[in-house]
């Protein structure tokens, strides 16, 4: 395969007059050949920046489509930024930490602030003489000549990794890491011409940009975007409308979704994929029964863009993030000594494969820690099974020592669910305690009998992992990339219990 936006323009010639996207945006439709016209076009006014990197500040939509191919044309390097929550913040840290002299967004999500001097808009980009002279370039064949090649190595996208840490970590992507997941997604699901995809995630989100953008663009498929995919009813609404076929989302949403639907609402749904966090067995459950739909749970990381592991309707276990995808390995590493854990033994979750970021922009020091001799250190935990299926236990951050003892939060939750009707969602989050030093608290959505709970886990956990508090929190907040914020769930729990 080639760079990113030559395998966009051999899909795009090949379905020219095939829609492409129904764009929320700007409830308009638009072709692969209208979107290649309007890259080649504006590839020519980008080349203008003499930066290697560009930002762009958009939801997955036409124009995304358009400035990301272009940026690629024109030799340059796009840096994804999240529009949704925390927009100021997340613009001047990209500005500051990327380097940026221009950041394009659109008039219809934002007007200029007088402190955003980098920002411009792709409406100034466009006009009809442009798109014409596009128009007969693309006839003419020349075009080929001006749009940038290189190799499979070269930089294709930046993207902002939101972990526990204060500041996010800034992922480097290269063609190869795009195409190998791509193809690796592919490889695990027989998507078919007619797919139609939805936008559930932010494209500045890992599993948003490559499963529910990428894949689609790139495969020839459909692609209906929503500049809010948290508005839930209209997400629902436009599953129903578009016959929506595969929806790739985070367990907290597909919750959000069931709460929300009927079951004629996901007729057309073959195939739902979940990433990001722990997949509830309940709400897994709870799919299948009301809609007759598996959802495949997996695991992905930014530096590894995106998938790792994934159940697909060949191989799915409940309660697993799937068997390791074709062309990776990875191994479960002791945490207090460098060898491997026999099965079922939790270890750090280690990945070599072609899959793993080129490296930390500006930060080789982080990179050196985080990549030894081409396997790539997730900091994250879990085991696998004797068939070869991968459970994730969490980041070694959700993993937290009271008194002599280290406790999973996650399997926590696992023991606490099992006590809760199936209709609950429940979160452990650590805050501090005078004593202890840390002390566990469960966030339920549901009201429940606490002391009866308590009861049942004493059964099962040692005295100090049984939870002593438990906060009712109807509605978890959402963090931009389409996760619980973990974060503010914890502080608002301190609060609480502290009174």
């Amino acid at each position: 395969m080639e760079q990113i936006h030559l395998e966009f323009i051999k899909t795009a010639l090949k379905n020219k007059k095939k829609i492409a996207i129904f764009d929320q945006l700007t409830n308009q439709s638009y072709s692969y050949e209208n979107l290649l016209m309007r890259a080649l076009a504006i590839s020519k006014k980008l080349k203008k920046y003499e930066d290697s990197y560009i930002g762009i500040m958009l939801p997955a939509s036409a124009d995304m489509v358009v400035l990301f191919m272009a940026s690629l044309m024109a030799g340059r390097v796009p840096v994804l930024i999240n529009y949704l929550t925390g927009n100021a913040d997340n613009y001047h840290y990209a500005v500051k930490e990327c380097s940026l002299s221009v950041v394009i967004s659109s008039k219809k999500l934002f007007k200029k602030a007088d402190d955003w001097e980098e920002l411009v808009f792709i409406e100034d980009f466009t006009n009809d003489d442009l798109f014409n002279k596009a128009k007969s370039f693309l006839k003419s064949k020349f075009y080929k000549l001006f749009v940038n090649r290189g190799t499979l190595d070269d930089l294709a996208a930046i993207i902002f990794s939101h972990g526990s840490e204060l500041e996010p970590k800034i992922v480097t992507l290269s063609h190869k890491n795009l195409i190998t997941s791509l193809n690796s997604l592919a490889q695990s699901f027989n998507f078919r011409q007619e797919e139609v995809f939805i936008t559930a995630l932010p494209v500045a989100s890992i599993l948003g940009f490559v499963g529910s953008f990428l894949t689609p663009i790139l495969g020839g498929y459909t692609l209906v975007s929503r500049s809010n995919p948290f508005n839930f009813p209209k997400m629902i609404n436009n599953i129903r409308k578009f016959k929506v076929t595969t929806l790739i989302a985070t367990p907290i949403l597909f919750y959000e979704y069931f709460q929300n639907s009927q079951r004629e609402d996901f007729k057309s749904l073959r195939i739902a994929i979940s990433g990001g966090d722990r997949l509830p067995l309940a709400l897994a459950q709870n799919y299948l029964k009301k809609y007759g739909l598996a959802i495949y749970s997996g695991y992905e990381t930014t530096e590894t863009a995106s998938f790792i592991s994934l159940n697909t309707p060949v191989a799915n276990k409940l309660g697993s993030v799937g068997r390791v995808l074709p062309n990776v390995k990875i191994k479960i590493e002791n945490i207090c000594k460098s060898e491997n854990c026999e099965n079922y033994k939790i270890g750090k979750i280690l990945v070599k494969s072609d899959l793993v970021m080129k490296g930390y922009l500006a930060d080789i020091e982080e990179t050196y820690y985080r990549i030894h001799d081409n396997w790539y250190d997730t900091a994250d935990m879990g085991y696998l099974d004797k068939d070869g299926f991968l459970f994730h236990q969490g980041g070694l951050k959700r993993f937290v020592k009271i008194g002599k003892e280290m406790i999973s939060l996650v399997e926590i939750e696992q023991k606490v669910e099992k006590h809760l009707g199936e209709d609950s969602y429940c979160l452990a989050v650590s805050i501090h305690h005078p004593r202890k030093g840390l002390q566990i608290v469960v966030a339920t959505n549901k009201e429940i009998n606490k002391k009866k709970i308590i009861k049942e886990l004493s059964k099962e956990l040692s005295a100090e992992s049984v939870p002593k508090f438990y906060i009712y929190y109807p509605k978890f907040p959402i963090s931009g990339n389409g996760k619980i914020d973990l974060k503010k769930l914890a502080k608002v729990c301190e609060r609480i219990v502290k009174g």
